[in-house]
């Protein structure tokens, strides 16, 4: 059965198409299009879940010095944090939006607090695992290292007078032949 894997979009620079040199860092990286609406539905399931929460303790003191509409409002403005993150498809940014969703007022709730924090850590892994594939390479310091390391490890050349193994025949070989005298 096929899968579809997410691929990386890095931004272009918008200076005039001047390139900058710099390694392709988090900020950079934009996750595939249904991670947006992954992000959509997270931010819509928060703010369901803070107005169930919230709504039947409208105007009533539930902590010192906090009402239900105060814990409602700060539910609702990190749950429109978590939808404007995932408007921009930024990798970082949808994972801060989940991770503040996550230690929001949810009162009782930790099974749902968990869920938003286990969704936070899967977007920056990913975010991390993308990063590191499209700057492979780029590092001047490693490229540097593994150059140093090519030219004094020992090669696996095979010893002086060693005798060379035959070629495995193939259904296109054809063997060279011999000249008759």
């Amino acid at each position: 059965m096929a899968t579809k894997t997410s691929h990386a979009v890095l931004d272009r620079s918008r200076s005039g198409g001047r390139e900058r040199s710099e390694r392709p860092g988090p900020l950079t990286i934009r996750l595939a299009d249904r991670h947006r609406w992954v992000g959509f539905l997270a931010a819509l399931t928060a703010a369901g879940g803070f107005a169930f929460l919230w709504v039947p303790n409208l105007g009533n003191r539930v902590a010192t010095g906090a009402t239900g509409t105060s814990y409602l409002l700060i539910g609702l403005a990190l749950s429109g944090l978590l939808v404007a993150a995932s408007v921009t498809r930024r990798g970082v940014l949808m994972a801060g939006g989940a991770l503040l969703v996550a230690v929001g007022p949810w009162g009782p709730e930790f099974a749902i607090q968990i869920i938003f924090f286990v969704y936070a850590v899967f977007l920056m892994v990913m975010v991390a695992r993308q990063t590191r594939d499209t700057s492979r390479g780029d590092n001047r310091i490693s490229s540097w290292l593994s150059g140093l390391r090519l030219r004094f490890a020992p090669s696996p050349a095979p010893a002086a007078g060693a005798v060379r193994p035959r070629a495995a025949s193939s259904a296109r070989y054809t063997a060279p032949q011999r000249r008759r005298r």
